[in-house]
C-alpha cells in the first residue's frame, strides 16, 4: 500500500511540474510576442524619417538629373554651354552627397531611383542601433525549480 501512496504523489508531483512549466511556457510566448511587437513598432519609427529625406533627396536628383539634361539640349553658345557645365557641376555635387549621406551609389537612371531608395533606408534601418537593440530577443526569467531537500549527511547511529 506504501508504494501506491509513494507513485500518487509522484504523479501529483509530474502534473504540479508540468502545469508549472506550461505556466512559465505561456509567460515566455508572451514576452517574445511583446518584444516582436515592440521591434516592429521601433523600426517603423526608425524607418519613417529615413524613407522620407530618402525621397526628397530622390526628388532634389530627378530635378537636378533633368535640369542637366535640358541644358545639354541647348548646344551652340556660351551660354548654354555654360549652363550645361554648371548643370553637370550640380549632377556631381548631388551624386556625391547621395554618395556620402547614403553610403551607395546613386543607381544610372531614374527609374531605379525608387527602389534603391528602398534599399539604402533598408540598409540604414539594418544599422540602426535602435533597430539591432530592438531585435535582440528579450532576457527571459528563469524557470521555477523548486529545490529538492538535500539529505542530511550524518552517519548513522
Amino acid at each position: 500500500m506504501a508504494t501506491i501512496g509513494t507513485a500518487e504523489l509522484s504523479l501529483k508531483r509530474i502534473d504540479t511540474q508540468r502545469a508549472t512549466h506550461r505556466a512559465e511556457d505561456d509567460e515566455h510566448t508572451a514576452v517574445l510576442r511583446e518584444a516582436e511587437k515592440g521591434a516592429v513598432r521601433v523600426r517603423a519609427e526608425v524607418t519613417a524619417p529615413l524613407t522620407e529625406q530618402a525621397e526628397r533627396d530622390r526628388s532634389a536628383y530627378l530635378a537636378i538629373v533633368e535640369a542637366e539634361a535640358t541644358a545639354s539640349a541647348r548646344f551652340g553658345k556660351r551660354k548654354a554651354r555654360d549652363a550645361y557645365r554648371g548643370a553637370t557641376e550640380q549632377m556631381q555635387a548631388a551624386r556625391t552627397h547621395l554618395r556620402q549621406v547614403w553610403e551607395a551609389e546613386p543607381p544610372p537612371t531614374p527609374q531605379a531611383l525608387s527602389e534603391w531608395a528602398a534599399q539604402v533606408v533598408a540598409r540604414q534601418v539594418e544599422n540602426d542601433p535602435v533597430c539591432a537593440t530592438s531585435t535582440r530577443p528579450p532576457k527571459l526569467p528563469a524557470p521555477h525549480r523548486p529545490r529538492r531537500p538535500r539529505p542530511s549527511r550524518t552517519a548513522p547511529s
